[in-house]
């Protein structure tokens, strides 16, 4: 009764351009084949810039497409957000795509030559 009361009393609740009985979400729910489809492209792009995805080995293949899948998900909050993130981070780097992954590349650092005021501070050449 007292329900009842309030439910008068308050209106309806939610948005009030909302009718009742219609799905505010007239697409549905995303099929399986679409996810899949969207998973395989994210594995594409990834794998592009070193081959593509027939260069991977069937255990990076399976490592890659858990990353996608992390990537494809909705976290709940900022801890879950940096999680996936870093769980990801570290599969491309498991994986060898990290370099394209991340776009930055530490230069190998070039041996310096030997200068002739090495000889009078007492340094030693490098070999």
């Amino acid at each position: 009764m007292q329900a009842a009361e309030q439910e008068r009393k308050n209106g309806n609740h939610g948005n009030p351009a909302w009718t009742k009985g219609v799905s505010q979400n007239p697409k549905g729910k995303e099929s399986k084949a679409a996810r899949l489809a969207r998973r395989e492209a994210i594995i594409a792009a990834w794998c592009e810039p070193h081959g593509g995805v027939a260069t991977l080995k069937p255990a990076e293949l399976e490592l890659v497409r858990q990353a996608a899948e992390l990537s494809m998900c909705r976290p709940r909050n900022v801890v879950e957000r940096v999680r996936y993130a870093n769980t990801i981070s570290r599969i491309m780097t498991q994986v060898g795509l990290a370099a394209g992954f991340t776009g930055r590349r530490r230069p190998r650092s070039q041996p310096q030559p030997a200068s002739p005021f090495d000889a009078l501070l007492g340094r030693r050449e490098r070999a």
